[in-house]
């Protein structure tokens, strides 16, 4: 599963959890990653939500984090937004995947990625 939730190809690094399984059929995972883009080395983060609200996630990104619009792509079933949010001194690459035809109850995932950070 973890592998299907990587933002980049071909990671280096691969970690994923499962964070909560309900009763109700919600479910939530995080993944993070490092790989490569091109010759840049890349740390990426997703996160999977079930049984949330699509619109209400997508407005608090973009309040919460003053995220900015920079394209989207629409598939057979799937809305794919990509945003851009300034954290510190980085700069992230968001996709948000949601579905074309909400009903408050949905299914969510959201992918970040920088250039990776060096620690010192």
């Amino acid at each position: 599963m973890s592998f299907s939730l990587t933002p980049v190809e071909n990671p280096l690094a691969l970690e994923g959890w499962i964070i909560h399984v309900g009763d109700d059929d919600s479910f939530r995972a995080i993944v993070v990653s490092r790989g490569a883009i091109g010759e840049k080395a890349v740390e990426g983060c997703t996160i999977a939500f079930s049984g949330i609200d699509s619109e209400t996630f997508e407005r608090s990104l973009v309040d919460r984090a003053a995220a900015k619009a920079s394209g989207e792509k629409r598939g057979q079933d799937r809305l794919h937004k990509l945003y851009t949010v300034r954290v510190g001194n980085r700069d992230l690459a968001i996709t948000l995947s949601l579905p074309l035809y909400p009903r408050g109850s949905d299914e969510v995932v959201a992918s970040a990625v920088a250039e990776q950070q060096w620690d010192n």
